[in-house]
């Protein structure tokens, strides 16, 4: 495949960013690989901005041109917050050019339209991706694809694509526990494989789903233990081309997530965008924690995956969304029960006492902010973890 892969691209040039991380590089720099030691890899098809005249706009029946804005800066942002929480990167794939030149999420001929330059960015953007899927496999025999996504529905929630459709999201849980829907979905190698000891349903939209541990963060999200399926009526991506092609549905042992995010609170700012890369990154970890059990070839493993089930230790306190509107709930990371303290003290150090009520499944504590409050507030919070202060932005 190694050889394969060289013959593919052309024109590839390495480069190494100001924080020591490689960089490879299709064609123009149309296409950007940055590999990574993570058994994760996360692609961003449709957030390119760049216009070449070399290549003209795709005409071909049913072109979409709509770029899901800000996932080209979401994929950095969680790829710098997962760095931040494991040590090491993901493996990242992005396509920098504007969704009317390709379309790095369908078949190449409706991606490129018959234009050599837009083909050889789309054989660059899958070369890449397989390149990284061997690497994950040959480090650690298996591993998790993200294709990131935003989508533009009228209900601001995730959509995470499994490739099980709306209707089959609607079945009860004995039904998709079926045989049939574990074969036809993104996830099958994790699910026959079974680390663990769940079923179908549950990976998919139970408490210890991706779903299920957005939710603990605040991040509403479809297929989760609260939202299970979408309504009849309701829109819903479950999953394209590339969570097809590089997922698990036919053969291999990459499992595939289509992540859709929706623009208010995700991805309408740089805070927010933040907020959910630091919470993204942990969901990740505590869904690698739950479902994967990895081995390695020595240095090549990144320790904190491994030693992660052994030796759990509290995340970081982390609040969303921030910054937040007087009114609206602010959640933290910490189960209600463990705190000893808790209040909030302004910038001229008074004091306000308010108290945190568990509104989540998980056990994730939160209160809702006064409608009177605004400006910068210091969250201080005394539990089993010790004395921790958070910056809360009230607007």
């Amino acid at each position: 495949m190694r050889g394969a892969f060289l013959c593919i691209l052309l024109v590839v040039w390495s480069a190494w960013s100001a924080f020591g991380q490689e960089v490879l590089l299709g064609r123009n720099g149309y296409i950007e690989y940055r590999p990574g030691s993570l058994p994760l890899i996360i692609s961003a098809p449709h957030g390119g901005y760049l216009e070449p005249e070399e290549i003209p706009d795709r005409s071909c029946s049913g072109c979409v041109h709509t770029t899901d804005l800000y996932t080209e800066e979401l994929a950095y942002q969680l790829d710098s917050a997962i760095f931040d929480l494991f040590g090491c990167r993901p493996h990242l794939i992005i396509n920098k050019l504007n969704r009317s030149k390709l379309d790095a999420n369908r078949d190449k001929a409706e991606a490129a339209d018959g234009n050599q330059y837009a083909e050889q960015a789309w054989e660059e953007f899958h070369a890449f991706t397989e390149q990284a899927k061997e690497q994950v496999v040959e480090q650690y025999g298996k591993g998790l694809y993200l294709d990131l996504h935003g989508h533009g529905h009228i209900k601001q929630r995730l959509e995470l694509g499994y490739l099980l459709t709306a209707a089959n999201l609607r079945l009860s849980d004995e039904q998709l526990d079926e045989r049939d829907f574990v074969n036809n979905s993104s996830i099958k190698h994790l699910v026959l494989e079974n680390d663990s000891e769940k079923s179908f349903s549950e990976v998919l939209r139970g408490e210890d789903s991706f779903g299920g541990f957005y939710e603990e963060y605040g991040y509403s999200a479809v297929p989760s233990p609260d939202d299970p399926a979408p309504a009849l009526l309701d829109f819903y991506f479950s999953g394209g081309y590339n969570t097809r092609k590089h997922g698990s549905l036919n053969g291999g042992n990459i499992d595939a997530i289509q992540i859709e995010c929706n623009m208010r609170g995700v991805r309408d700012s740089y805070k927010n965008r933040k907020a959910f890369s630091i919470a993204s990154a942990e969901v990740i970890q505590r869904f690698f924690d739950k479902h994967y059990s990895f081995s390695g070839n020595g240095v090549d493993v990144c320790e904190s995956i491994l030693s992660a089930s052994e030796a759990p230790k509290a995340a970081p306190l982390r609040v969303y969304p921030v910054p937040v509107t007087g009114g609206s709930r602010l959640w933290i990371n910490r189960e209600c029960h463990t705190i000893d303290s808790f209040k909030m003290v302004d910038v001229f150090g008074k004091v306000v006492s308010l108290k945190p009520e568990t509104v989540a499944s998980g056990g994730n504590c939160a209160f809702v902010v006064p409608v009177e409050f605004s400006g910068l507030y210091f969250l201080h919070i005394a539990s089993s973890v010790g004395e921790e202060v958070q910056k809360v932005m009230v607007e």
